[in-house]
């Protein structure tokens, strides 16, 4: 037998019969994933719907230190909050994850991102690389007038 709180409001569990319950915003259910589906489907229709989070997602085939310009743009836009999670494929570089409930300044953000992540980071990418080249006495002739 569980012990429920008495102000709880009991969540039917059509699975196994234990039921869940709901105290204000804390919903407890069950940790079995295909009884917990069956509560949350109970729960879903009486849940609270607020201002939908929109997200965009940008990636750089760049690394994530080349790209520099997430805090810059966190402080212009601040109703956007500004992630950064690695991507591990044939390549590895930053996901840069933008999330808002504006889409235009969610749009702005992305547009800033995008460009950050185009010319400057692929400039950056191309100094650093010719940098670390000439470092190691590896650069080319090109790369040599290139540079100086």
């Amino acid at each position: 037998m569980t012990r429920i709180p008495k102000c709880a409001d009991l969540i039917l569990n059509k699975v196994s019969g234990a039921p869940g319950f709901w105290i204000g915003n804390v919903i407890v259910m069950a940790g079995v994933p295909s009884i917990m589906q069956a509560m949350l489907d109970e729960v879903a229709p009486k849940l609270k719907i607020g201002i939908r989070m929109l997200s965009e997602t940008v990636r750089a085939d760049a690394r994530e230190g080349d790209i520099g310009m997430h805090g810059e743009i966190a402080k212009a836009k601040p109703a956007v909050a500004v992630g950064s999670y690695p991507f591990f494929d044939p390549q590895h570089g930053p996901n840069t994850v933008l999330r808002a409930r504006d889409a235009h300044k969610l749009a702005q953000a992305k547009r800033a991102v995008e460009k950050g992540a185009g010319a400057s980071a692929v400039g950056k990418i191309k100094l650093n690389f010719a940098l670390s080249r000439r470092k190691q006495g590896f650069e080319s002739p090109r790369e040599r007038q290139q540079f100086q």
